[in-house]
C-alpha cells in the first residue's frame, strides 16, 4: 500500500534485512534453548525444551477451537430474537457428554428455558 500517507517510511532494504535477522534469531533461539537446558536445569534435561515447544504449539489448536465455539454460539444467538430461547434442535445437537457449552442464557432472567449448561454427573 504505497499510496497511503505515512509519517515515517522505512527504506526498502529493511524488508529483506528483517527477514534475515528473524531467521538468524530463530536459529539462535532453537539451538540456544536446547543447549541452555544444561545450564538452567542440569545435564540430561534436554527433553524439557521439547516439552516447552509442545506447550507453545498448543496455542494454535486451542485458539482454533475457541473461534469455532464462538462462531457456534453466534449461530445459536442468531437463530431467534429472544436470547433466552433454546430450540429443541440446538439441545439435541449437544449431548450431555460434550465439554463445549454454548454461551447463551447466562443471566438469571431465563428461568423457563432448559438448562443446557450443566455438566453431567
Amino acid at each position: 500500500r504505497d499510496d497511503v500517507e505515512r509519517v515515517f517510511k522505512l527504506p526498502w532494504v529493511m524488508g529483506p534485512l528483517s527477514l534475515i535477522l528473524g531467521l538468524a534469531e530463530l536459529l539462535l533461539w532453537l539451538i540456544g534453548g536446547y543447549v541452555a537446558s544444561d545450564y538452567a536445569v542440569g545435564e540430561g534435561y534436554h527433553w524439557l525444551f521439547f516439552v516447552g515447544l509442545i506447550v507453545l504449539s498448543m496455542y494454535f489448536p486451542l485458539h482454533i477451537m475457541r473461534r469455532m465455539e464462538d462462531q457456534w454460539s453466534e449461530h445459536l444467538a442468531s437463530d431467534s430474537d429472544d436470547p433466552c430461547s433454546v430450540s429443541e434442535s440446538s439441545t439435541e445437537e449437544w449431548s450431555e457428554s460434550t465439554t463445549l457449552t454454548p454461551r447463551r442464557c447466562l443471566d438469571e432472567r431465563c428461568d423457563n428455558t432448559p438448562n443446557i449448561h450443566t455438566v453431567p454427573e
